[in-house]
């Protein structure tokens, strides 16, 4: 019997996040955990320069996911005050 060349994990998380959508939307999910706990980490052992690292990786996710929401939208600033 001829078995299949196994393959590296990358390649079967592609294979996956292709294949199946709920696969690939817990793969996001858990990527953005893992980029939080990262800044958490770099906070607690003040890595100045791994938090650098960690917020520039995150803020291409912020405008992935419309995260930015500008003043002008908010009407009376009521959005901000609702976080206060």
């Amino acid at each position: 019997m001829d078995d299949p060349e196994p393959m590296s994990f990358p390649e079967w998380q592609d294979f996956k996040s292709g294949s199946i959508p709920q696969f690939k939307f817990w793969n996001l999910v858990l990527e953005l955990e893992l980029m939080i706990l990262e800044i958490v980490h770099a906070i607690q052992t003040a890595d100045f320069e791994l938090y650098l690292e960690a917020l520039d990786r995150l803020v291409g996710w912020t405008f992935a996911l419309k995260l930015v929401f500008p003043i002008k939208s908010c009407k009376n600033n009521n959005f901000v005050a609702s976080f206060g």
